[in-house]
This record gives structure tokens, sequence and C-alpha cells, in this order.
């Protein structure tokens, strides 16, 4: 009797522990198949050498985009210009036709110098340096996961990578508190950077918060397509739901890589009295590309003079922010985006990992 009590109070729990501990583990899949890539779009290197690495930053204290642009421009420019560079040199990795592990070291070096000095984990002043901050910890996984599977890359330095991603996810994992970022493309871009975060360190915390960010998008969304955050801000209303678009996809595509279908998910909202359905995310697609084909398109929506940002196929929506067509294309092969896309190649971003056309898309397309 003693010795079953005994067993009950101590060995029994200690087992539950155990096995809802394995039972919570996971091995996300690789979201890349580089050699797959490499087999498509490989091409000689013409990256040399290694460039240094610049210094990682100190305080940041990052003005709105809106209400000083100069300002916000020389804070964020050093922080960008490393993630733009970071990025191209994973990119050129994956690029060259053979496999090049000098290209993966360097982009480890990179990676190192920043996170051996702990960089952007610290004190960020303001909201616009929390999303700087949270655009980065996306992007950083995103190159991250291109190089890091090459044998031979210094397994210390590795581990210095990965406790500073992981250090950096802490920090940025629920960076959108305002009561409107919480809701909108803010929302969805820390979504993205959890999931990517997720999957390189395989924690299913952060994994499955980018899941409830794609959901709650579809959960503000209407059946038009329509975000009425996004719509609130007027001549502007046009490119953020583009801008808040390309999370979404690249939430979907990274999920359906781990054999999760979020593409096919509609909101839970019920049937309106006015006839309004539940939304998903080709309706969203369906009106920014319609948008795209006719400029008038969105004054069904919005009767305020859109902004002019300048981009090859629209005056309102800038080339980078249109990295999501090559996910979305080659997923679903639609024919309004391919005249699009052979216009835009390559489709780069260093806020969605890189070059979308060497990392997502089709090599022929019906130009």
């Amino acid at each position: 009797m003693l010795a079953r009590l005994l067993y009950s109070l101590f060995v029994l729990p200690l087992l539950i522990h155990r096995a809802g501990a394995f039972a919570s583990e996971v091995r996300y899949a690789p979201p890349f198949d580089i050699e797959a890539r490499r087999a498509i779009f490989g091409t000689p290197s013409s990256m040399d050498r290694c460039p240094p690495s610049p210094p990682s930053p100190g305080r940041m204290e990052i003005p709105g985009y809106y209400e000083n642009y100069d300002e916000w421009n020389r804070q964020v420019k050093p922080l960008y210009s490393y993630l733009d560079s970071l990025a191209r040199i994973t990119d050129s990795y994956v690029r060259q036709s053979q496999r090049s592990p000098g290209l993966a070291s360097c982009g480890l070096e990179w990676l190192h110098a920043w996170a051996k000095e702990n960089a952007l984990s610290g004190f960020i002043k303001g909201r616009q340096g929390r999303y700087a901050r949270k655009w980065a910890s996306g992007s950083i996984a995103l190159s991250y996961l291109k190089i890091r599977d090459q044998s031979g890359l210094d397994q210390e330095k590795k581990k210095t990578v990965e406790k500073w991603i992981g250090r950096f996810a802490d920090v940025v994992e629920d960076s959108s508190t305002g009561e409107t970022s919480r809701r909108n493309n803010h929302a969805y871009w820390n979504g993205l950077a959890n999931m990517a975060n997720g999957i390189v360190l395989n924690q299913k915390r952060l994994f499955e918060s980018g899941i409830a960010s794609y959901r709650l998008a579809l959960s503000e969304m209407r059946s038009n397509g329509i975000l009425p955050l996004e719509l609130a801000r007027r001549e502007h209303a046009l490119h953020y739901h583009n801008f808040a678009l390309s999370p979404l996809i690249f939430i979907a595509e990274l999920a359906a890589r781990q054999g999760i279908d979020l593409y096919q998910e509609k909101s839970r909202r019920q049937l309106s009295p006015s006839g309004e359905g539940a939304a998903d995310i080709h309706q969203l697609v369906d009106l920014v590309i319609r948008s795209l084909e006719d400029p008038q398109y969105f004054k069904k929506f919005s009767s305020v003079n859109q902004a002019t940002r300048k981009g090859k196929i629209s005056n309102h929506i800038s080339d980078p922010e249109l990295t999501w067509m090559e996910l979305y294309y080659v997923r679903f092969k639609e024919p309004r985006l391919a005249r699009f896309l052979c216009r835009l190649r390559p489709l780069y971003n260093w806020r969605t990992g890189g070059d979308a056309t060497l990392g997502w898309g089709v090599k022929d397309l019906p130009c």
C-alpha cells in the first residue's frame, strides 16, 4: 500500500510530465528546399569574398514614419541596410549553381556578429522602433533558414545565433500592443515573425501565434476583402490592404509547408442581415488584383484619392511590396498575376526574406 502511495505521489506525476513534454515537442520542416531552388534558378555566384558586417546598433529612437520621414529614414537606415545585405548574401547562397559553404558561412558570420552583441534585444524607444524590430526579427529568421542546414557550419556560432533569435523572439512576440496595432497589419507582421522564429526554434507556441494572427485577419475582414482598420487609413488605404496581404500569404505558405492549409479557412463571422458572408484570403487577393488592374476600382470602397507610391504596375503600391504574388501564383496559378510577375521579376523584399522569385517562384511564366 505504501509503495503504491509513493508511486502515485512521486513517480506517476513525473511520468505524466515527461509524456506531456514529449507530446509538445515539434520539429518543423525547413520551408525552403534549397537544392530544388538551386536547380531552377542556379547561376554562378558573383560574390568572391565576404564583406564585413556593420556594427550592431545601440539604443534606437525612431520617430514616426509619417511624422518625420527624414529623421525616421536616418535612424532606420543602418538597420535596414544590414537586413537587406544579409538577405542578399543568403540569397546568393541559394542561387549559386554549385553548393557553396563559403556563402553560407558568410551569412552565419553576419548573424553571429550581431548575435554576440545581443543586438536589438534591449530597449528601443517608441512604437516605430518596436515595429522596425519586429520586421527585423522575421527577416533575420527567414534569412537564417536559408543557410541553417548547410553542413560544416560552425556549430558554436549557430548556437549563439539561435539563442539570440530566441531572445529576440521573446522581445517581439507581442510587440503590437496598441488598440489598433493589435488587430491591423502590424499584428499580421508580428505573426509572420513569430511563425518564422517558431520554425527556427521548433517552438509550437510561436508557430501557432502566426496561425492565430492569420485567423485574426479573417475575423476583421469583410466578404469583399476590405479590412476596416486599413480602410480607415484613408489616402493610404490601398497601400495598407496590400501591405497587410503580404504577411498573411507568407504565413499561409509557411503553414502549408508544415501540412496546415490556412488558404481554405474562412472567417467564423455569421452571415449578416445584409447578406455579407464569411471572408477568406482569396477575397483580399482579388481586391488587390482588381485595384492593380483598374486604379478606379478601389473608389468603390474609399472616395479618397490614394497616395502615390510609384511602381512598375501601380501608382499606389511599390514593387517590393508585391512579393506575395510569387507564392500565390505557385499555389493557385492565378492567371491575372502572371502578366504582373513577367514585368516585376525578380521580386525582392528583405521584410519577407529576400528574393521571392528565387525562394518561391516557378521558372516558366506565360509571358
